[in-house]
């Protein structure tokens, strides 16, 4: 049922397309699975061969907005378009479909008709379901029954012969049938005396519990443990004297700390130590608030925005505000550079690697001027370097770096002499028709000046006097 726009793209390639999700209407973790489905991009398995091998997945929010306003009394399905796009700019697309599902024989979206009997339900289009044992089922996804016969039970629109364990039979007629969720397990019982467990539900620290098989909710928590969202952890998050999700109970961290972590002790709030998150420009390491971060443990300071959260870590290069090594535990996260464009952050603090706002790299740092004796070199406002006078030649210096002589490289070969005005290199031979005149590259020669050929190459020429 799912359906193909785009398979591979420069690099990008879909090797397992999106499957279609299931979903029991009036489960309490319907949402959440969708959720994780929508997230996980259908499930989808993509390739690529970018560098970066990350893919980003996107999909419409329309599903997002049905979900806002479904109604479990009907069966709905709705289509969904992933994209897939890799740090290189490829992309590809898939569509699949997400059907909510209701014991019922109509549907409530009506772009996903219902088939009855091989025809469309209210005209005379022909159809099909893909199970012969299914009464009714959906246009757009036919292998999605929400009616069974052949007194076959639906269990979340597939057609079978007895229930798993986990749900109860319903219905005796040749039509109908279904797999129902058991009722609510409360302290260890079923409604009907059969017995249950919060603890093998993932409840850790229930006493008392309320469980559909799929979901748990703690009711009653042990001792010295917290009840937060139906939940029982034992140790929680203080932030600004509050518990996360507890207000009922006061707490209190060191005072660089923003955020610490508490635990309870014959009831009362105790801090466990930890501190997870500083404020007053100071940094974390190993649960601690401090000025400086010990370098001869491999970390050190994160330049970042603002007085909260900064950490100590391991060196780290920064580029528009971004970490970007990507083997780094920060990385993609904020970081700030000093009025400069690149930066590194190691053992002997900030360096830049290059400037940005016309200022120029000086011994790691961003400057407005010079030193004496040194060329201004740049030409646009970002890279410009205070270096050694050198020649730049056909667009490499005598190390072999890049290099220009001039905004509308005209010049050919030019030298960066020491304490040249701003943007400018004295030119020696100019290129592409231009004509040399006193160090600058022009395209005819001034009053008392005419060019020394007008034919032949198109380098070397130049402005001679009269």
């Amino acid at each position: 049922t799912t359906t193909t726009t785009t398979t591979t793209l420069l690099g990008l390639k879909v090797v397992a397309k999106p499957s279609d999700l299931v979903l029991e209407c009036e489960s309490s973790t319907a949402a959440s699975a969708l959720y994780t489905w929508l997230g996980a991009g259908g499930n989808a398995m993509v390739q690529t061969a970018c560098t970066n091998p990350s893919v980003f997945v996107s999909f419409g929010e329309e599903i997002l907005l049905a979900l806002a306003s479904l109604s479990c009394s009907e069966t709905s399905s709705f289509s969904v378009t992933f994209g897939y796009n890799d740090a290189c700019g490829n992309s590809a697309s898939h569509t699949a479909y997400v059907v909510f599902f209701s014991p019922l024989s109509t549907v409530q979206d009506p772009s996903s008709a219902i088939c009855i009997r091989n025809v469309v339900s209210g005209t005379s289009t022909p159809c099909s379901c893909s199970s012969p044992d299914c009464f009714a089922c959906l246009v757009a996804t036919p292998d999605i029954c929400v009616r069974c016969r052949n007194s076959k039970y639906n269990h979340l629109g597939e057609c079978i012969s007895e229930c798993p364990s986990s749900r109860v039979s319903v219905g005796a007629s040749k039509f109908g049938r279904l797999c129902q969720q058991p009722g609510v397990c409360t302290n260890n019982k079923f409604g009907k005396g059969s017995f249950c467990s919060c603890d093998s539900h993932g409840a850790v620290g229930c006493t008392s519990c309320t469980s559909d098989l799929i979901s748990t909710n703690c009711t009653n928590c042990e001792a010295d443990r917290f009840h937060i969202t139906h939940r029982c952890p034992k140790v929680v998050s203080c932030v600004n004297k509050k518990i996360v999700g507890l207000s009922s109970l006061a707490c209190s961290c060191p005072k660089d700390c923003l955020d610490c972590s508490v635990a309870l002790k014959d009831g009362v709030v105790e801090r466990t130590g930890e501190c997870n998150r500083c404020r007053n420009e100071k940094y974390l390491f190993e649960g601690v608030c401090s000025d400086d971060c010990p370098s001869e443990k491999g970390v050190v300071k994160g330049r970042y925005v603002g007085a909260y959260g900064r950490q100590c870590q391991k060196p780290y290069t920064c580029f528009k505000d971004k970490v970007v090594e990507t083997d780094h535990d920060d990385y993609n996260n904020v970081c700030r550079c000093n009025n400069c464009f690149r930066c590194k952050f190691g053992f002997d603090g900030e360096e830049c690697v290059t400037c940005r706002d016309g200022l120029y790299l000086s011994d790691g740092m961003c400057v407005d001027t010079c030193p004496s004796g040194n060329t201004s070199y740049g030409i646009s406002n970002y890279g410009r370097q205070c270096r050694s006078p050198f020649e730049c030649s056909a667009f490499k210096d005598e190390t072999g770096e890049a290099c220009r002589c001039d905004q509308q490289n005209r010049c050919s070969t030019c030298v960066w002499e020491a304490n040249n005005p701003v943007r400018t290199s004295f030119c020696k031979t100019c290129r592409l028709g231009y004509l040399l005149h006193k160090g600058v590259c022009i395209a005819d020669c001034p009053g008392g000046y005419h060019p020394n050929r007008t034919s032949g190459s198109l380098f070397g020429r130049e402005c001679v006097e009269d």
